[in-house]
């Protein structure tokens, strides 16, 4: 049986939605392996790091402490070489790709594919940065699905629609393609904090929305619907772009 490792790239992001999937699914296999079968190789400025019982750590150190890119090129340019050196089962929870036949990878949609325009005045320098950022996202998101076209056994996604979609636009065959669904579980093991840091916010009378602040999540709905009720609370969290921020900052313009 081939020794099965994993993409720990995601230990060195932002902790949102496919970092979070990669990281709650490595924590609840790892009861499933016994010692010495897994290991979870993560890159050098890996920053979250799960606490595994049965699931080796591969850390920069034990791979020799030899340069290593930090970029989303590592699963490529280190992690992938690694894998074929030793002769192991890829499997990969997020959309990085890297270049090993026979492997069990994820791809959790194609939103990076398709043409979302926020709905906010934004001042052409944001607009510039905003369209610069959605053409690297496509070319880099077209060149991941054709390795993992081309290299995977077994492919995952976390819906029946990203299944459908990845089947009918990129020729994925349906046998091929599983569906793991995002969890809920993890959210039993955070602590409740009551403290209220806006006097405005009153436990019970407002909307909560939180993700990223990207136009797919809709947002234009949220301020359109908080322009109605001017007497109600919107309360929003999450990441916010870069290349939005001043617009954030002057609510009134949108």
């Amino acid at each position: 049986m081939k020794k099965v490792y994993i993409n720990g790239y995601f230990t060195c992001e932002h902790m949102n939605g496919v970092p979070r999937y990669a990281m709650e699914i490595v924590k609840r296999l790892d009861q499933y392996f016994k010692p010495g079968e897994a290991e979870l190789v993560i890159p050098p400025n890996a920053n979250d790091v799960p606490s595994l019982k049965n699931i080796e750590i591969c850390t920069w150190q034990d791979r020799g402490g030899k340069k290593e890119s930090v970029s989303p090129m590592w699963g490529l340019l280190t992690y992938g070489p690694y894998v074929r050196k030793n002769k192991g089962l890829n499997v990969n929870f997020s959309n990085r790709a890297e270049w090993v036949q026979g492997s069990i990878t994820a791809l959790h949609d194609t939103i990076s594919l398709k043409n979302y325009k926020y709905e906010f005045k934004l001042s052409l320098k944001e607009k510039i940065i905003i369209y610069k950022v959605q053409f690297i996202n496509k070319l880099w998101f077209r060149n991941k699905i054709f390795i993992k076209k081309h290299t995977a056994k077994k492919v995952v996604t976390v819906s029946e629609f990203s299944k459908e979609e990845l089947c009918r636009k990129f020729g994925f065959a349906s046998n091929c393609v599983s569906v793991i669904g995002n969890g809920w579980e993890h959210i039993n093991n955070i602590i409740e904090k009551n403290e209220c840091l806006d006097k405005r916010i009153v436990d019970g009378q407002y909307y909560f929305f939180i993700g990223n602040l990207y136009p797919h999540k809709n947002l234009k709905w949220i301020f359109d619907e908080a322009k109605r009720l001017p007497d109600e609370n919107f309360v929003i969290a999450g990441k916010l772009p870069y290349s939005l921020v001043s617009t954030f900052k002057n609510l009134k313009n949108m």
